[in-house]
């Protein structure tokens, strides 16, 4: 936000200038060629000084939107590919056969627990690609 700074100062000399000329410069209609110009160059230059502050403002805190977009996007990334991997671990060595109503049980929570895991992260996955979409660059990418 360095930028944001140097502007903001060059804006607070814009301002003393600003002051100065209407403490040196005559005022009101009958105004010199030369002072007039001078006036109108300041006053150019004070416009193209605030547009560029409003502008750098803008883009910033687009920038700023997008960082805190990604940190979120990333969190969600980091937290659902660890369970990932362990689900595709788990779902790779399947499932036993039972042999009695314990085991039976015992397989339908464990397969339960499973699914509601699954329900967990896809709500995880889910907002980690609403952030992703929230960022201003996500369109111009696709």
């Amino acid at each position: 936000m360095d930028l944001q700074e140097d502007i903001a100062a060059k804006v607070e000399i814009l301002k003393a200038n600003a002051a100065t000329e209407l403490g040196l410069l005559p005022q009101g209609d009958n105004v010199p060629t030369d002072a007039q110009a001078f006036k109108d160059e300041l006053a150019r230059i004070t416009k193209y000084v605030t547009d560029l502050k409003n502008a750098t403002k803008a883009e910033c805190d687009k920038y700023s939107n997008d960082v805190k977009f990604w940190a979120e996007y990333r969190t969600g990334i980091k937290e659902f590919t660890p369970w990932l991997v362990a689900a595709e671990k788990t779902a790779s060595e399947g499932l036993a056969k039972p042999s009695d109503l314990a085991e039976v049980k015992a397989l339908n929570e464990k397969v339960g627990a499973f699914d509601k895991n699954c329900v967990n992260y896809l709500k995880v996955l889910n907002a980690a690609q609403a952030a992703a979409k929230k960022m201003t660059t996500h369109a111009e990418a696709d």
